[in-house]
Formats: C-alpha cells, sequence, structure tokens
C-alpha cells in the first residue's frame, strides 16, 4: 500500500485498522486494552511482553517492526503512529515479516 496512492479517507481508515489491531492484540497479553496514550511501561510491560507484541503484530499484519521500535513507541498512539510513517518507506524501520499470510486489510 502506497501512501502517496490513498486517499485521505483510506489513510484514516487503515490507521484506525491498525489501532485496533494494536489494542486487540495488547488485551490479549494484558487482559486489559489501555488507554491510547498510556505507555506501556506504566503498565507493567517488560521487554519479553513488548517482543510478544511486535511478534503477535507480525504475525496478523505481515509487517516486523524492530523490538527495539516498539520499546521507543511504547503506546498505541505512538505505534500506530510509528507504523503509519513506515508503510510503504521500507527504507525506514518496517520490514516484511517472513512467512505471514495475513494481511492487515483483513481485520
Amino acid at each position: 500500500m502506497e501512501p502517496d496512492s490513498l486517499s485521505g479517507e483510506e489513510i484514516q481508515a487503515h490507521r484506525a485498522a491498525v489501532e485496533r489491531m494494536i489494542q486487540s492484540e495488547l488485551h490479549a497479553l494484558l487482559g486489559t486494552t489501555p488507554s491510547r496514550e498510556a505507555s506501556f511501561f506504566d503498565l507493567g510491560m517488560n521487554s519479553l511482553q513488548l517482543t510478544q507484541l511486535g511478534s503477535r503484530l507480525a504475525a496478523r499484519s505481515g509487517v516486523h517492526l524492530p523490538a527495539a521500535e516498539t520499546m521507543r513507541h511504547p503506546s498505541i498512539a505512538r505505534l500506530t503512529d510509528l507504523w503509519a510513517t513506515t508503510q510503504g518507506e521500507p527504507a525506514l524501520c518496517a520490514v516484511p515479516a517472513p512467512a505471514s499470510p495475513s494481511r492487515l486489510e483483513s481485520f
């Protein structure tokens, strides 16, 4: 999905889908869904859990963000923003996840 080829509505829909996916995976890991701005660290998440979150997101979306990026962007809002800025720009930190059949559009 190339950002330049999307309308504003499509970009917002994509961001909303990313945010729902992150919320869903956080709920699976924590048993609750934190607010958009809540720091993962303030919620008691550790580096192993953040790595698990990244792996779960990669399995669902087909996009792998290095664990360090999950730690540098430790909230739903910040991780969504990162995701939105890296889609279609592989020179940044997002790279295709190996052998992931799922696609974000299926959410």
